[in-house]
């Protein structure tokens, strides 16, 4: 994307991107050992900050408030050029799953690689294996993007809903306990849409 000829600030796209998905949830059916497990995901303002490893920069100041880093970002305070001032933010050898500056790249893409419903799996994880706190993860293919992320999803302290905990391109295998798709529904601004439905799931 390009504004008055020059290109957009990746962190910039990044959070208005995100921004769009304020008013969005998946209402996610899974299946595992004859289980059904209905899930709800949603999305707060203050879940870019984790979600996108900002919260590992400590060697440039930029806002530490979840919100007010939110709001740095859509106001262009915090940049790409600033963001770069930071050796950790293209590091490569600090963090699971490549540099924060390739998380901020892919993360623009976060609601397409949701939405998607081909070559999409998810699992349960598992108690060893990854650094990453998490009750599920899900593994989706963007084709045209040539690209495969994992994004791992935990319950929220304080509702029943679940929250992406953190988002990055797949350098490494992560194992966990497969689950199969019995439904995927996205809410969005009170419309549903129906992006996958197995053949056998009859209830909603």
């Amino acid at each position: 994307m390009f504004i008055s000829g020059l290109p957009m600030d990746k962190i910039y796209e990044c959070g208005r991107k995100f921004a769009d998905l304020l008013n969005c949830k998946y209402h996610l059916v899974v299946s595992g050992n004859r289980k059904i497990m209905k899930l709800t995901l949603d999305f707060k303002e203050t879940d870019l900050r984790h979600i996108s490893g900002l919260h590992y920069i400590d060697d440039i100041v930029i806002e530490n408030s979840p919100s007010k880093l939110f709001t740095a970002i859509l106001k262009k305070e915090i940049t790409d050029d600033v963001l770069k001032k930071s050796r950790k933010y293209n590091s490569k050898e600090l963090y699971e799953g490549g540099s924060i500056e390739e998380r901020v790249s892919e993360m623009r893409f976060l609601e397409r690689y949701l939405d998607e419903n081909n070559f999409i799996r998810i699992y349960r994880m598992q108690e060893f294996g990854s650094k990453v706190m998490a009750d599920f993860f899900i593994e989706s293919t963007l084709k045209d993007l040539n690209s495969t992320v994992y994004i791992f999803l935990r319950k929220r302290q304080e509702s029943e809903n679940y929250v992406v905990v953190s988002f990055f391109k797949k350098y490494q295998t992560y194992r966990g306990v497969n689950l199969y798709w019995m439904l995927k529904e996205k809410i969005k601004e009170n419309d549903s849409i129906e992006l996958y439905r197995n053949q056998n799931y009859r209830y909603s």
